[in-house]
């Protein structure tokens, strides 16, 4: 009778167990799948380099101090008639974050007077922009 207790007993304390590290898991999942990743893709001519590469870095200094930021980085490329292609990634915490981000970009935009739609167009450079969710391990 004893040994019947005991692997019940040993049963629900796993069970338990299970329940916990499930419940944990899925908090684990849902804070890393809430996090966003914000990929830009820049066509630039090699003639606008130099401006475009000034203004990037200035906009990835200005978002590293943002609440919800975790980090960046930027990637190059040379295509064979000389001109680049820029890839930047920027993951926030998530997308509340990431929206308060844009707001807080469109607002300094607005009191450095700075129009990106109009820097792009003179300098021919094209974008495309995507968010993306973190996968799951």
């Amino acid at each position: 009778m004893v040994t019947e207790d005991v692997p019940n007993i040993h049963h629900k304390h796993e069970k338990k167990k299970n329940i916990m590290n499930s419940t944990h898991q899925n908090i684990a999942n849902n804070i890393k799948t809430e996090r966003q990743v914000l990929i830009d893709k820049f066509y630039v001519p090699k003639e606008a380099k130099s401006e475009f590469v000034n203004r990037m870095m200035l906009n990835r200094h200005f978002i590293k101090n943002l609440p919800g930021f975790i980090t960046d980085n930027v990637y190059e490329h040379t295509d064979e008639e000389g001109n680049f292609i820029y890839v930047t990634v920027a993951i926030w915490q998530n997308s509340a974050a990431l929206d308060k981000a844009k707001e807080a970009v469109q607002q300094e935009y607005k009191r450095i007077n700075f129009a990106p739609p109009e820097m792009l167009n003179r300098l021919h450079i094209k974008m495309e922009r995507e968010i993306y969710s973190e996968l799951d391990d």
